[in-house]
């Protein structure tokens, strides 16, 4: 099971919050939409079409993690400035949807 990230850490994910993410093009459920590569320590909790946890961890340096879901797919990662992430295995830059080194943003 996902571990979940400290409670001190990791703020709630509201959906006023997801309702202000940006938005990715739509992309298959069936593949691995996401994936985190991380280049320091960093949290990133992906939830589901029905608001369920997808995948939650405290990713360390050098870890890669590989995301799928019912789509759409809420995102947020924190220290993001730690993370390089590739949706359909492009490039994403989460500097266009960070505030406070923690980045949401949505996949359709």
């Amino acid at each position: 099971p996902p571990q979940a990230a400290p409670a001190s850490v990791a703020p709630a994910f509201t959906p006023a919050a997801a309702a202000t993410a940006a938005v990715v093009a739509s992309v298959p459920a069936s593949s691995d939409v996401l994936v985190f590569r991380a280049r320091g320590e960093s949290w990133v909790r992906v939830l589901d079409a029905k608001n369920v946890v997808a995948f939650q961890k405290t990713l360390a340096a050098g870890e890669t993690a590989a995301v799928s879901g019912n789509l759409p797919l809420a995102v947020t990662v924190g220290r993001d400035d730690e993370v390089d992430v590739q949706v359909r295995g492009a490039p994403f830059d989460l500097t266009k949807v960070s505030t406070s080194n923690v980045a949401r943003f949505a996949v359709k």
